[in-house]
Formats: C-alpha cells, structure tokens, sequence
C-alpha cells in the first residue's frame, strides 16, 4: 500500500482489501478501531497468519522437492574423464596416432616426454604403445665427447 501523502510503501499484516469496508478506511487514517473494528482486524490477522504457516509448510515442501532435483541432476552430470574418447578409438587409429606422434629423428632416451616414452604413462595407452614393435625399432643414444672419450679408453684401453 502506498501513503497518499508521501507517496512511501506502507507495509501491513493486513489486506486491506479483505476487511469489511468500516475497517478498511482505518489503513489510511491513524484513527483507533473500536470494538468491532479490532475483532475483525484481530479475525483477519489470525486467517492471514494460519494461511502464511500454510505456505509456509508449502514452500518448504517445495524446497525439500527442489533439493531432491538438484541433488539427482547433481549425480547425473557427473564429469568425464578426458581420457574417455581416447577409449572408445580403434586401436589401428591409434597406431597410426603414435606413429605420427614420433619425432622425424630417433627417439631419445633421455627424454621421457618424448613418443615413444610418453605413450607409456597413460594406462591403455601404454598397453597399445608397448604392443606395437615398429614405436620401438628405433632409438638414438647421445653421448657426450667426454663421456665417449672415457667408454673409449675404457673399452680399448
């Protein structure tokens, strides 16, 4: 309800709308209800109070039925792993995959985020890796001058 002076929201308990008309003048005066004006403001508060506590309970009911929901789409939009897709390839793509995914020079050991050696840390990628003999019929050992120096005198005195 808004003040007609000021032009402010006066909220109130009652609707004004459901009062008998000698009661309803009272939300826009600051005139004291009589006897009978307060019974029925006193019947209206109690009705309008009973049927809060009924939505009350309604919302909460409501609530408790949303939780419910959100709690089954909650579990059904669980996430994926992002090794799924790779799951469902056919093993000759990803053959053809690691083939490609090998530098154009030979494979250094000492590099293990390399192919081949990198295809071994994912678990069913390690089980394709190893099974394909053509990912690990080449492999490049570098040395260094020194250390080739020393294998040298080593092995040949």
């Amino acid at each position: 309800m808004i003040c007609s002076k000021c032009q402010r929201t006066v909220l109130s308990d009652l609707n004004a709308s459901t009062l008998p008309p000698a009661v309803s003048h009272l939300m826009t005066t600051n005139d004291p209800p009589n006897k009978h004006q307060s019974s029925a403001i006193d019947d209206e508060l109690a009705r309008s109070r009973a049927n809060l506590r009924s939505l009350d309970i309604e919302i909460a009911e409501a609530q408790k039925h949303l939780l419910g929901l959100q709690a089954k789409r909650a579990s059904l939009n669980l996430p994926m792993p992002q090794s799924l897709h790779i799951r469902r390839l056919p093993i000759e793509l990803l053959v053809r995959v690691f083939m490609l995914a090998l530098p154009r020079d030979c494979p250094s050991p000492l590099r293990p985020e390399e192919a081949p050696l990198v295809l071994g840390q994912v678990s069913r990628v390690i089980v394709v890796s190893r099974s394909i003999p053509s990912l690990w019929s080449s492999i490049r050992v570098q040395t260094m001058s020194r250390v080739r120096r020393l294998v040298t005198l080593f092995l040949y005195g």
